[in-house]
């Protein structure tokens, strides 16, 4: 399986959320958490080179708004250690 595949199947996994939802433009507290997850995941990752614009172009959100989602999830993984289980969970 292609690691940005995997990825959303962690999502799915550990949030219930599936890629339609995802992709979506819903502001839904749960997605929102999901895409935030999305974002840092697989940027950081390692397995996959992607810059913010496609990391953007797969769940339909700019460029600017990764970078936010990036900031934001690695904040609070540094404060919150139930957001840190989470994105361990999502990397698992």
């Amino acid at each position: 399986m292609h690691p940005k595949q995997a990825i959303f199947k962690a999502i799915e996994d550990v949030f219930g959320i599936d890629k339609k939802q995802l992709c979506s433009n819903s502001r839904v507290e749960d997605i929102m958490e999901a895409k935030k997850v999305f974002c840092y995941v697989l940027y950081n990752n390692g397995l996959v080179k992607i810059s913010h614009s496609n990391v953007g172009k797969l769940i339909n959100i700019d460029r600017t708004t990764v970078l936010n989602h990036i900031v934001t999830c690695k904040g609070l993984i540094q404060v919150d250690s139930r957001y840190n289980e989470i994105v361990q969970q999502t990397l698992n």
